[in-house]
């Protein structure tokens, strides 16, 4: 897949995007580094504090929510499409994705922010170049600088090497990939083993060597990660979001809210 001369390669998302965001399913691919003061962003519902020299890692079809900001908080934030990213040819299998889907937000170094935004600069030049003959070629060779050198960083700080390439781990990377994007739709195990043509059995083994859950259990999450940005960062009803979730009836949702958390979704909201 090559992109055509005029075709952007940057996304106008932004990982810092407003006040207190919505909840939104990415179909980009960024990086956001503060700069100066502290903030909260949320993945998958799973909240991180960011401060000064912290750099946030954003995969495609993950639940992104920016929360609560510091009056002097600065941000630096890139993004690229995912049609950008899927033409560069960078593997899915580069053994630093699934410790960063785990591990999204990590710490760096003065030297190393200022390398990660001299390359990012470079590329937001490039992009508003449209008429360079060499657009997309440079482009994809500063996107895959950027993407070894976070690697670099995550072999440092995480030892990457222990999470290996084998097909179990790249099937449960894509596993958490489906879920992400069908979990409102879709919460059988056997509607993801059949996406990734092995059985339920084999599945739910994969699932558990490498999470220690069962694979119901992570499509819980992903479903309860969800009904939680709902219920804190909207002001939809029990009922719209139970539709939006797909179950059957608000009492359903409330019944299954209450088995995975231990209170209603009533009454996680007035908490939170």
């Amino acid at each position: 897949m090559k992109l055509q001369k005029k075709e952007t390669v940057l996304s106008r998302d932004s990982i810092f995007e407003g006040k207190t965001d919505k909840p939104r399913l990415t179909a980009f691919a960024g990086i956001g580094i503060c700069l100066e003061g502290a903030c909260d962003v949320f993945i998958n519902a799973q909240g991180y504090h960011l401060k000064k020299g912290d750099m946030c890692l954003v995969l495609p079809d993950v639940m992104l929510q920016t929360g609560w900001k510091s009056s002097d908080f600065t941000g630096y934030t890139i993004a690229v499409t995912r049609e950008f990213l899927d033409s560069t040819g960078i593997p899915m299998t580069t053994s630093f994705y699934l410790p960063a889907q785990e591990n999204p937000c990590i710490s760096l170094d003065g030297n190393e922010t200022e390398r990660f935004m001299a390359l990012c600069d470079e590329l937001k030049r490039l992009d508003r170049h449209i008429t360079h003959p060499y657009r997309h070629e440079i482009s994809q060779s500063l996107a895959m600088a950027i993407v070894y050198k976070i690697a670099a960083v995550y072999h440092e700080r995480l030892e990457v090497q222990h999470f290996s390439r084998s097909r179990k781990n790249m099937l449960f990377m894509k596993f958490r990939q489906l879920v992400a994007i069908h979990h409102c739709e879709n919460r059988k195990i056997d509607f993801y083993a059949n996406k990734l043509c092995i059985s339920e059995h084999y599945l739910s083994i994969i699932v558990k060597h490498i999470s220690g859950l069962t694979a119901s259990a992570c499509i819980e999450r992903f479903v309860i990660a969800s009904a939680k940005s709902l219920l804190v960062s909207t002001e939809m009803t029990i009922l719209q979001v139970s539709d939006r979730l797909n179950f059957p009836n608000a009492s359903f949702f409330s019944k299954y809210f209450k088995r995975i958390t231990g209170q209603t979704p009533k009454e996680y909201r007035n908490k939170m």
